[in-house]
């Protein structure tokens, strides 16, 4: 795909204009198929919106009961707001609270958890204090803008089947990828999509009509890997929005809430106590859901830690037959040569 000069050096109208048509061509694109680029971690490119790594195939495999797990949505603050200059003051830095954040989610027995505003010191913590129990992805594999939006599970849990990206806009809408991990439970054979997103906040001006945008791509996302393969999908993430996110992924994407609510054609009953970190699933029955603020979790973070209980009933994949062997290539015999006889007239 070709990128479309920077935005801001087009007028506004036609910048308005041809982000508008590069989303909806995207949007499009992105129900059909996705496209693998390797790329930076943040980057102001427009029509990059939507774009992803390589499709996540589950594989071939017959599921023996249900599964439960639980499932946590956990901003870590990132380690940058508590260093000199930064917006949390009084608080620890970032390598002390992730070492509080790990013990948080042990304690709490989290199975997956999607982690937002991960930065590489506390990585580096969370190798030292996790690395044993979870595995992660991206981590810090690729770029520090990766990075922040990392997924990881307890590896006596569950195992990595594929793992993919979608690109999505922060803040001014640069781009950022964000993970999508499909697991398998080591007890049952279930495969589950996970994804895990941050929308921007207002912090650094409005900043609605990007959120608005991840949303849009959000919801297509999971309606294209429902579609293609039917399997149960999580979604964890820092939305920066309550009311809204609720009304809008319960209606476009069928998804629940593990905060509750509900959800008809015509009515939207958004969750009591609702903050900008949610929980939401596809074919996921919740329950127990907490939304802890505790004495360690308000020293660790300014966000809450979510956690749920999750249950699956068996659902085996989709999976796409594979496209026909092209053609034979027929190649053409070149013709065979013809001696000429010349004739001599007799005299």
């Amino acid at each position: 795909m070709t990128a479309l000069p920077p935005v801001s050096s087009r007028p506004a109208v036609v910048r308005s204009r041809m982000r508008v048509a590069s989303i909806a061509a995207l949007i499009v694109g992105l129900l059909v198929a996705g496209t693998a680029l390797a790329v930076a971690g943040s980057d102001r490119k427009a029509d990059e919106y939507g774009q992803m790594g390589a499709s996540p195939v589950p594989v071939p495999s017959p599921v023996t009961g249900p599964t439960s797990f639980r499932v946590s949505s956990f901003n870590v603050l990132g380690y940058d707001h508590t260093e000199r200059g930064g917006t949390k003051k009084g608080m620890a830095n970032g390598a002390v609270r992730m070492k509080w954040g790990v013990q948080l989610l042990k304690s709490h027995q989290v199975d997956v958890v999607g982690l937002q505003e991960f930065q590489p010191p506390q990585y580096d913590k969370w190798v030292k204090k996790a690395s044993g129990l979870y595995d992660i992805f991206p981590g810090y594999s690729d770029t520090v803008g990766f990075l922040r939006n990392s997924i990881a599970w307890r590896k006596d849990k569950f195992q990595l089947v594929s793992t993919t990206w979608i690109k999505l806009p922060y803040f001014h809408g640069d781009v950022l990828r964000m993970p999508v991990v499909l697991l398998q439970s080591l007890q049952t054979g279930q495969q589950i999509y996970f994804m895990n997103f941050q929308n921007p906040a207002d912090v650094r001006g409005n900043a609605l009509k990007w959120r608005l945008i991840g949303q849009r791509l959000q919801i297509a996302l999971v309606n294209q890997l429902r579609n293609s393969n039917n399997l149960p999908i999580v979604w964890t993430g820092d939305m920066n929005s309550k009311r809204q996110v609720f009304c809008r992924v319960t209606k476009q994407a069928g998804m629940v809430a593990a905060s509750g609510g509900f959800r008809s054609p015509t009515t939207c009953q958004a969750p009591k106590g609702m903050v900008v970190d949610w929980i939401f699933g596809s074919q996921v029955q919740f329950s127990n859901y907490v939304q802890d603020r505790s004495r360690k979790v308000a020293r660790t973070t300014d966000h809450h830690l979510l956690v749920a209980d999750a249950l699956v009933q068996p659902v085996e994949p989709v999976i796409p037959p594979p496209p026909p062997p092209p053609p034979p290539t027929v190649t053409p015999t070149p013709p065979t040569p013809t001696a000429t006889t010349t004739l001599t007239p007799s005299p």
